[in-house]
């Protein structure tokens, strides 16, 4: 295979980074942590991706957060793209992400018309944070409102 970029996202409480299935640094391009949490406190999500950002520097790999949101559609709050990205930007570990995927499902990413549109909106114009551009159906900074 040529050309395959392998991302680790291991779901990771406590202890190490690399568990027992880390395949090994010659296998691994980017050390990532997926995040689902509905919680309003997120000091232990920020607190893993500190380890995956540590474990990535060491290596020499590259960090990012491979999907990280809450259900919005269930848990719904205004200010959720500000709130959650000043943590990561304000935390010296977090920030070190290259990059932060989240879902544009509609339980999960922004929506036209919901609560946290005007935060997203805003989130969008922050100079730290730029976002991937697709060809098709791109009504803002890459963001296809549904």
């Amino acid at each position: 295979v040529h050309n395959l970029i392998y991302c680790y996202s291991p779901e990771i409480l406590t202890g190490e980074y690399k568990g027992e299935r880390f395949p090994g640094t010659d296998y691994v391009d980017i050390y990532a942590i997926d995040n689902y949490s509905n919680s309003d406190d997120i000091s232990a999500v920020i607190t893993r991706y500190g380890k995956a950002s540590d474990a990535a520097m060491e290596d020499r790999k590259v960090f990012g957060v491979s999907e990280g949101l809450r259900k919005l559609s269930e848990y719904p709050r205004a200010d959720f793209w500000n709130w959650y990205f000043n943590q990561i930007l304000n935390d010296q570990k977090s920030s070190k992400a290259s990059f932060v995927c989240s879902w544009s499902a509609p339980n999960w990413g922004c929506q036209k018309g919901r609560a946290d549109e005007e935060s997203f909106l805003e989130m969008s114009q922050n100079t730290r944070i730029k976002f991937l551009q697709y060809k098709k159906g791109i009504l803002l900074n890459g963001v296809n409102f549904q």
